[in-house]
């Protein structure tokens, strides 16, 4: 029995972490959606240009109309 204590323990986190590793399914947003993209310079991307601000990359990239404010 103490030997096969540290087994029995060993598979029960091992199945525990495989619960925690399942991807669940994520859902898109949807199209009507809006972000606003509110911070700082880096948020704005002052000195980029503009198609390679944060905001203009998370639109590209989510399929959602951002607003760089």
């Amino acid at each position: 029995m103490k030997k096969l204590l540290p087994f029995l323990i060993l598979l029960i986190t091992a199945t525990g972490l495989l619960v925690l590793m399942k991807e669940t399914p994520r859902t898109a947003p949807a199209q009507t959606a809006t972000i606003l993209a509110f911070g700082d310079s880096l948020t704005y991307g002052t000195g980029a240009e503009r198609h390679l601000s944060y905001p203009a990359m998370l639109q590209r990239m989510s399929g959602v109309r951002v607003i760089n404010a």
